[in-house]
C-alpha cells in the first residue's frame, strides 16, 4: 500500500531537500507517514504527481517507472 505515493515523496525529496517534502505534505494536507499507509488509488497518485511535478518544476512520471 502507498508504494507509488511513498516513491512520489522519494522524488520531491531527491530533487528539492526536505523544504519540498515538507511542501508537499502541506498541499496534499497527507503526511509521508500516512501516505505509506493508504492505498495507491488511481485519484490520489494523481493528484500527487500533479502537486509533485509543481514542486520540482518538470514532469516526474519518468522517474515513477
Amino acid at each position: 500500500m502507498g508504494a507509488k505515493l511513498e516513491k512520489i515523496y522519494k522524488i520531491v525529496e531527491e530533487k528539492t531537500g526536505t523544504v519540498g517534502r515538507m511542501k508537499l505534505a502541506q498541499l496534499t494536507k497527507i503526511s509521508k507517514n500516512d501516505a505509506v499507509d493508504m492505498p495507491d488509488t488511481q485519484e490520489a497518485v494523481a493528484r500527487f504527481i500533479r502537486i509533485a511535478q509543481d514542486i520540482v518544476g518538470k514532469n516526474i512520471e519518468d522517474l515513477l517507472k
